[in-house]
């Protein structure tokens, strides 16, 4: 990568070219590529890539005060708005994510009483004040984490409400991975079968055969449906998937819950 940014330097330098700020049209079409890369951004630090630590709060804070900052600048829009309570709902929830060994913890188990409710209550603001003829996957997303946020347990979220706006986002957006978490609500909203049926489904897509979270997705099904065996074996699939230590350790340690 070194190297590469080395090349990359010399090019520029060989060929002269000034490094100028671009006109306010530019930078106003260049808006979407910036909410993208924040994005990316915050799901790193929030489930980081393989050979590091599974959580990197600086990498979540830092993607939250540059979207901070563009909305606090002439070119913010309904979708930067839209983003920041997206990443405030999921910032919320960091402390609560993880036990004193670092261990990553699922939804199911995590201290709700950890959630950061005056962050939570900064998100649903900027969420209110998102409104657009046109919602983005943005305002798709934040509302979707504030279910989440808002609910006392998993078996009280309003389930049939996140479907719905997973059904949405899958029209603005098709995606195998919103596809998945659709699926899992529609489990948790408690029609097992169909949801099986749309997980059964996304196996038959190439770039998902090798997906561990939808192994862990249909071992979550078995267990809404109290086959705990079936679960066993669908959570030994994706522990066969595995490659960062915290998603063995996460996996071993459900596997370990199931069996008690």
């Amino acid at each position: 990568m070194k190297k590469r940014i080395q090349r990359a330097k010399q090019s520029l330098a060989d060929i002269h070219v000034q490094l100028e700020l671009p006109s306010d049209d530019d930078l106003a079409k260049r808006l979407d590529v910036v909410h993208d890369v924040l994005y990316l951004m915050f799901n790193e630090g929030y489930s980081t890539s393989p050979g590091s630590e599974p959580i990197r709060d600086d990498i979540c804070e830092e993607a939250a005060r540059l979207c901070h900052m563009i909305r606090e600048s002439s070119y913010s829009s309904a979708a930067t708005k839209a983003l920041l309570a997206l990443l405030l709902f999921h910032s919320a929830r960091l402390d609560a994510r993880t036990d004193e060994d670092g261990v990553v913890i699922l939804l199911e188990d995590q201290d709700r009483a950890k959630w950061d409710r005056r962050i939570i209550g900064a998100a649903q603001c900027w969420l209110a004040q998102s409104k657009a003829d046109q919602p983005t996957t943005f305002h798709l997303e934040a509302a979707i984490a504030m279910q989440h946020c808002i609910s006392p347990s998993v078996e009280a979220t309003d389930w049939v409400t996140i479907v719905s706006l997973y059904s949405q986002l899958l029209q603005l957006r098709e995606s195998p991975i919103h596809a998945l978490n659709r699926a899992i609500a529609v489990g948790q909203a408690g029609d097992t079968r169909d949801a099986m049926s749309q997980l059964q489904s996304l196996r038959n897509r190439e770039d998902m055969m090798n997906y561990l979270l939808l192994d862990c997705a249909v071992a979550r099904i078995h267990e809404l449906e109290g086959n705990t065996e079936k679960a066993i074996d669908s959570y030994l699939v994706a522990l066969s998937k595995a490659v960062a230590p915290h998603e063995k350790e996460l996996l071993e340690r459900k596997l370990r819950k199931l069996a008690d």
